[in-house]
């Protein structure tokens, strides 16, 4: 229950990660901000063999340069 401190042990692979609640936040609020000139857009997430990989869809950059 205590949010601050390394009170759990974690077992991380190579190339993994560990986000705090803001991390966490500010990912969230990236990926539902709508569309800006960051980059953000709809992602579809696929598995591929042992990996989970983020597709970010194209077409709203498509159609932002038309207009």
């Amino acid at each position: 229950s205590s949010f601050s401190g390394d009170k759990l042990l974690a077992r991380v692979n190579s190339g993994e990660v560990i986000l705090n609640k803001e991390q966490q936040d500010n990912i969230y609020r990236s990926m539902t901000s709508g569309h800006d000139s960051s980059g953000g857009g709809d992602v579809r997430f696929e598995i591929a063999g042992t990996k989970l990989v983020g597709v970010l869809s194209n077409i709203n950059r498509q159609q932002n340069k038309r207009n």
